[in-house]
C-alpha cells in the first residue's frame, strides 16, 4: 500500500491502530477530522512517506521527531492547535510545500525553518502578523506565499 485517506465524520472514534506505522512503503498519509490531542508517535516509522496531511485535530505541537521523515515533500499541518513551528522542519530537506493553513493559535512563525528546497509556504495571515508574512516575500523572492494550500 502506497496511498492511504483516512477521514473521520463527528460520530465515529478517531483511534488509529498504531500498526499503520508498519506500513513501509507508504508514501502518501492523509488523516482528516479527528480528534487527536497529540501528533500520532507511529507515523515517525513511515519512512517513506513522502507527503503528509493532518488536518481537523486539535494536536497544539508538532514533535522534533517530525525530522525522520527524510523523505517528506508535502507536509500540510491545518486547522489544528497549532502554536509554533518547530526548528527541526527545517531538516527536511526536500520539502517542497508546507501548510499551517488555518492555525488560528498559530501567533510565530519561525522563519528559521525554511529551506532552500521549499517552494509553497502557506500561512493564514489573521493568525500571523502581515509584517511577518511581508518580511518573508521579500527575504524569499522565490518561495510561494498565501493563505491556503495551493498547487
Amino acid at each position: 500500500m502506497k496511498i492511504l485517506k483516512i477521514q473521520f465524520s463527528d460520530n465515529i472514534s478517531s483511534k488509529l491502530p498504531e500498526n499503520i506505522g508498519n506500513l513501509q512503503h507508504l508514501k502518501k498519509l492523509h488523516i482528516l477530522n479527528t480528534y487527536f490531542k497529540e501528533f500520532p508517535k507511529w507515523i515517525f516509522k513511515l519512512k517513506k512517506l513522502e507527503n503528509l496531511m493532518l488536518r481537523g485535530n486539535e494536536i497544539d505541537t508538532i514533535p522534533p521527531e517530525i525530522k525522520l521523515l527524510k523523505h517528506l515533500k508535502h507536509f500540510r499541518f491545518e486547522n489544528t492547535n497549532l502554536n509554533n513551528t518547530p526548528i527541526e522542519i527545517r531538516e527536511l530537506k526536500k520539502l517542497e510545500t508546507l501548510s499551517f493553513a488555518d492555525n488560528f493559535k498559530l501567533k510565530n512563525f519561525n522563519e528559521s525553518i525554511i529551506n532552500g528546497n521549499l517552494k509553497m509556504l502557506a500561512l493564514t495571515p489573521s493568525s500571523i502578523e502581515r509584517k511577518v508574512i511581508d518580511k518573508l516575500k521579500k527575504e524569499y523572492p522565490n518561495l510561494k506565499i498565501g493563505k491556503r494550500y495551493f498547487k
